[in-house]
């Protein structure tokens, strides 16, 4: 079934693999590419995979961080057209994600030597366990300004040709905040009942569909649990799936974990394959649009199995494409013992938060062609 055509919204896609979005902090200080970028997205698409969401940019100048990609102004259009062009040339689709790193961003500039309560913003004044740094309450202004800004990022998606925009509602970033009742203790529309910490969310899938039209497909990536003691819960994701579905969402890809407890976030060699997969088929059930599981989905046999359970649509593979371009190819070609297969070990993620900003790229441990493409292979 890893093979059977899908399609999300009117958009088709080739099989049901797709590539989870992975920062690779890549860009220079106006978030142009390198050409190293592009060239490992190109790599992936023609080893297969039939969408590949690309990782993050950001929607506003002052959740800019140097390295990473952004798409606030119009000038940024053509800049990230170059990989949708270079993406869709070797013959995937491909999908740009949106993000505000919110409290998060106080953990990203650290080492940049400004004042990071500046830049830390939230739903609530809720300390990050991270920092320490505690977050400023959003007025409603910032609220429905950011609302425009995420729809405004989102029709220049489109505009770089892109097929796809999705929204990064998980893992402890803005939206995320927003969605979890461990972070937003508002008591006005915006928080209180799982309903009311869904309505930023809502409100940018319904401005995106102002800006880019009814047919651009919109995918929200958000927790199906937090995993955290006052966090999120399937509970809580169901009726926020719901909620996603009819503000226009065109799939929910269902991640979980947060800053807090990254374990769950990045499952290590230590956690069973699949683990996650049991959140997804709850979302599944009570939902009409396409659903995405991610999490040590590596073996082209568990992949398979749970799309035959019927507990996704679609699967996303993230550090396993790392660790082997090639992956869907060679399950489709049935030489699934060529796959290079990931140890799970997440060098390549903590490697991120260890090294310096000029020794930034993805890194694998059993794959030292990674991010020098160009030159090996």
């Amino acid at each position: 079934k890893l093979f059977i055509p899908g399609k999300i919204g009117k958009l088709e896609i080739k099989n049901r693999i797709l590539q989870a979005p992975m920062g690779t902090f890549s860009y220079d200080n106006e978030g142009v590419p390198s050409q190293q970028t592009i060239d490992y997205f190109v790599e992936r698409a023609k080893g297969g995979v039939g969408l590949i969401i690309c990782h993050a940019v950001r929607v506003s100048p002052e959740s800019r961080v140097p390295g990473l990609p952004n798409l606030f102004e119009d000038k940024q259009i053509p800049v990230m057209a170059k990989i949708a062009d270079a993406i869709h040339a070797a013959g995937a689709k491909c999908a740009l994600q949106m993000n505000h790193s919110g409290k998060a961003i106080t953990y990203q500039i650290m080492s940049e030597g400004r004042p990071l309560e500046s830049y830390a913003i939230g739903p609530s004044a809720v300390k990050y366990v991270k920092t320490g740094v505690v977050p400023r309450e959003m007025s409603k202004e910032e609220i429905h300004r950011l609302v425009e800004q995420f729809s405004d990022s989102a029709r220049r998606v489109m505009e770089a040709g892109f097929d796809m925009v999705e929204l990064h509602a998980a893992h402890g970033y803005l939206m995320s905040t927003f969605l979890s009742p461990f972070t937003n203790r508002r008591t006005d529309e915006y928080g209180g009942n799982p309903q009311n910490r869904a309505r930023f969310i809502c409100e940018i899938i319904e401005r995106i569909r102002d800006k880019a039209g009814p047919d651009f497909p919109v995918s929200v990536r958000f927790n199906g649990s937090d995993f955290i003691a006052g966090g999120t819960t399937i509970e809580d994701s169901l009726i926020q799936a719901q909620m996603f579905e009819k503000a226009g969402a065109n799939m929910l890809h269902v991640s979980a974990g947060a800053h807090e407890n990254t374990e769950v976030q990045f499952l290590s060699y230590l956690w069973p394959d699949a683990y996650l997969t049991d959140l997804a088929k709850e979302v599944k059930k009570i939902v009409k649009i396409p659903v995405c599981t991610v999490g040590k989905l590596g073996d082209p046999m568990v992949a398979n199995r749970v799309l035959e359970e019927d507990k996704a649509d679609f699967i996303a593979l993230g550090r396993a494409l790392l660790a082997a371009p090639y992956w869907p190819n060679k399950a489709r070609e049935g030489k699934i013992e060529e796959i290079n297969r990931c140890l799970y070990c997440n060098n390549c993620w903590e490697r991120q938060f260890t090294v310096t900003r000029e020794q930034k790229r993805l890194f694998c441990t059993v794959n030292p062609f990674l991010f020098r493409e160009r030159e090996y292979i």
